[in-house]
């Protein structure tokens, strides 16, 4: 995938808002993030009146704050289970909605709109994933939030997929499944989990695209082991889809940066300037705290938004 750079847009603004800043390149990828995060400069602007600094934040505490917020409502529940797993200081992967935030209750059957009479559709679905392989937690593997890239005949089809985990996330556990086609749809074969990077585990909400070359991309998710960041990671596949390369992080940030990303989005198109060639563009959500930062400024963590972008040079 090349050398990512992270690129500083200038400006701050309060709020948070999805930004778009196409930027033209000598490479495959362009990253646009909306960034929501608490910089030392600004923790000390809100500190410097208020006596002795207050004691440092860990990751679990911040974990544990925003999962208070209405941060946390907004996320996928990938990023929530990170999120979690971060807060409670454990490796057991969470289920269900955030605790206090149940799903409500169905309400009584209107009547079918129509007369109850469907319109048979033109189209024939198709499985994709193979329940045969669905093993490692019997009656419970699921498969979710679809996402699918064409080139020519060639068709691949990313989703969550929690076959390939136990309860706890381990090394080899992987939440991210795919499958792929060679005769335009027609019939798919699992390719099971994304293979995870050395130190990540990827945990699904999926998204792909492909070039006017054949080449397909997907974006996931992907936890980092070493420091419980949550980044967004992008896999290449020459061949179809039918193998991925391991994910690379569009942005890696600094070890005392408690950062998490979530609902990234890839599209490709012509460079600007080089029109024969295509570029990658992944946007999505991510917010940041400095670890050094006092807990005086924790309650400032969803409102600061700081624009910024990452590069991958090919």
């Amino acid at each position: 995938m090349g050398r990512l750079q992270k690129i500083p847009i200038t400006g701050r603004a309060w709020g948070r808002r999805r930004i778009g800043a196409p930027v033209s390149i000598a490479a495959i990828a362009v990253a646009v993030v909306t960034t929501v995060v608490v910089t030392g400069a600004f923790t000390g602007a809100l500190t410097a009146a208020a006596g002795p600094a207050a004691p440092a934040l860990s990751r679990q505490q911040i974990a544990q704050h925003i999962l208070g917020t209405q941060v946390a409502q907004v996320m996928t529940a990938p990023a929530q289970a990170a999120l979690r797993m971060v807060a409670a200081g454990s490796r057991e992967l969470p289920t269900g909605p955030l605790p206090g935030h149940a799903l409500p209750a169905a309400g009584p059957a209107g009547p079918v709109s129509g007369g109850g009479q469907l319109a048979k559709p033109a189209f024939t679905n198709v499985r994709v994933n193979d329940p045969a392989l669905d093993t490692h937690q019997l009656d419970q593997t699921t498969q979710s939030e679809t996402a699918i890239a064409v080139a020519g005949s060639h068709v691949a089809v990313g989703y969550n997929d929690s076959q390939q985990t136990g309860l706890f996330l381990t090394a080899g556990s992987s939440i991210t499944g795919y499958s792929y086609s060679a005769d335009g749809g027609a019939s798919f074969t699992d390719g099971g989990a994304l293979p995870n990077a050395p130190e990540f585990n990827n945990l699904g909400d999926p998204w792909l695209a492909s070039t006017r070359t054949g080449d397909m991309y997907f974006a996931n998710l992907a936890f980092d082991s070493l420091n419980q960041n949550l980044d967004v990671a992008v896999a290449k596949s020459a061949d179809g889809g039918k193998t991925w390369g391991t994910p690379v992080p569009v942005f890696r940030p600094p070890f005392s940066t408690f950062y998490f990303g979530d609902k990234p989005a890839l599209a490709a198109g012509p460079d600007p300037a080089v029109t024969a060639r295509d570029d990658l563009y992944a946007a999505y959500d991510d917010f940041a705290a400095d670890l050094g930062n006092s807990s005086d400024s924790i309650a400032e963590i969803p409102q600061l938004v700081e624009r910024s972008a990452s590069r991958c040079r090919g």
